[in-house]
C-alpha cells in the first residue's frame, strides 16, 4: 500500500494534481484499505475466523433478499433503504434512485458498490465451501440468492462473475456428475436468460447505451495507457486528454461517451494511475510467491471478472467507509 501510495502521489504531483486531490486519493486509496484490513484482522482475532466470515455472508444475504424484494416492488424493502439514508446522508443521485424505486441496492450505498458487496461476500463463501468450512447444500443456497440479488440490480458483470466461476469450478473437477451439473445449470441458464430478457431486464440487455459504450471506453483506455506507460497517478481523468483520440475513436458507436464518462475497467484504471510502475510492483509480489499469486487470482476471480467492468475495483478503491 504504501509503495503504491509513493508511486501514484508522485505521479500525481508530476501531473500538477492540487493538494486535496492527492489528500482525497490517499484516504481512499492508502489509508482506507490499510484501515479496512487492520479492522478486519482485528475482528478475527478478537471474535474468530468463523463469526466473521458468517457476519460478511449474513449481510451479503441480508442485501440481496431486500434488493430482490425492491425490485418485485415491496416499497417496505425501499423504505428500509431510504431510513438508512436519512442517517447516512445520500447524494442527490441516489436519492433520486429512492424516490423513484429505481436500480434496486439492497442496504448499501449505491447499486455499483452493492455488486462489490456482493461479489465479496460470494468469494468469501466460496473460499469456505473449497476449505470444507460450508456444506455443498448451504453453499449452492447462498450461491442462487446471490445470483438472484445480482439479477435484481442488474448488474451483468456480476452475473456474469457468478456463472463464470461456477462452471470454470464444475468443469474443473473432471467429474461426470459435475459435468452432468454443468449441463443442467446450462439449460437453466439459457432459460433464465429468455426469462428475464422478456421481462425488460438490464441484465438481458446487451445493445443499451451502458453496455455498447464498454468498447469505446476500453479502446480509449488502453490508447491512453499506450501513449502514457508511465501513468498520470491518483486523480486522472481520462477525459480531459479524450481529444486528443476523437479522429480514431469518433467512428465507433457511443464514441462522444469518452468525454463525459470513466473507463469502466479497473484494471485499466490502475495502469493509468499507476503505470508500468505499479504494474512492475505487482509482478514482482507475485514473483516472490507464485503460488500465493495464483490462489489470490483463483480466490478473487469473480471479483476480477466484476471489476473488469467499473470504475472501482482492484487497487483503485472508491469511498466504503459507510
Amino acid at each position: 500500500v504504501g509503495a503504491r501510495a509513493l508511486i501514484a502521489g508522485s505521479l500525481a504531483f508530476l501531473h500538477g494534481a492540487q493538494l486535496y486531490t492527492l489528500a482525497e486519493f490517499t484516504l481512499r486509496n492508502a489509508i482506507q484499505p490499510a484501515l479496512i484490513f487492520l479492522t478486519v484482522y482485528l475482528a478475527i482475532e478478537i471474535f474468530g475466523l468463523i463469526f466473521v466470515a458468517r457476519a460478511i455472508l449474513f449481510f451479503a444475504v441480508a442485501s440481496a433478499v431486500l434488493a430482490t424484494l425492491q425490485y418485485i416492488g415491496i416499497d417496505l424493502a425501499w423504505d428500509v433503504r431510504r431510513i438508512l439514508g436519512s442517517i447516512q446522508g445520500d447524494p442527490p443521485d441516489i436519492k433520486l434512485i429512492l424516490r423513484s424505486g429505481g436500480r434496486p441496492m439492497g442496504l448499501v450505498f449505491t447499486p455499483i458498490l452493492y455488486s462489490y458487496h456482493l461479489v465479496a461476500g460470494y468469494a468469501v463463501a466460496n473460499l469456505l465451501f473449497r476449505y470444507g468450512l460450508m456444506n455443498r447444500r448451504l453453499y449452492a443456497i447462498f450461491a442462487i440468492i446471490v445470483l438472484l440479488g445480482s439479477i435484481a440490480n442488474g448488474t451483468r458483470s456480476l452475473v456474469l462473475a457468478i456463472l463464470v466461476n461456477e462452471s470454470l469450478q464444475l468443469a474443473i473437477r473432471g467429474q461426470l456428475k459435475s459435468y452432468a451439473l454443468l449441463i443442467v445449470g446450462a439449460a437453466f441458464a439459457v432459460g433464465g436468460f429468455f426469462y428475464i430478457q422478456s421481462t425488460g431486464s438490464r441484465v438481458a440487455s446487451l445493445d443499451d447505451a451502458s453496455a455498447v459504450s464498454r468498447t469505446v471506453l476500453l479502446e480509449f483506455g488502453l490508447r491512453l495507457f499506450l501513449d502514457n506507460p508511465f501513468g498520470f497517478g491518483w486523480g486522472v481523468k481520462p477525459g480531459d486528454y479524450a481529444w486528443l483520440f476523437w479522429e480514431k475513436l469518433s467512428h465507433l458507436p457511443k464514441a462522444d461517451t469518452v468525454f463525459r464518462l470513466g473507463i469502466h475497467n479497473a484494471f485499466v484504471n490502475f495502469l493509468l494511475q499507476y503505470g508500468v510502475f505499479g504494474l512492475s510492483l505487482l509482478a514482482i509480489l507475485a514473483a516472490v510467491n507464485v503460488r500465493k499469486a495464483i490462489a489470490i487470482a483463483t480466490a478473487f476471480f469473480a471479483y476480477f471478472i466484476n471489476a473488469m467492468f467499473h470504475n472501482a475495483g482492484v487497487f483503485v478503491g472508491d469511498l466504503y467507509f459507510w
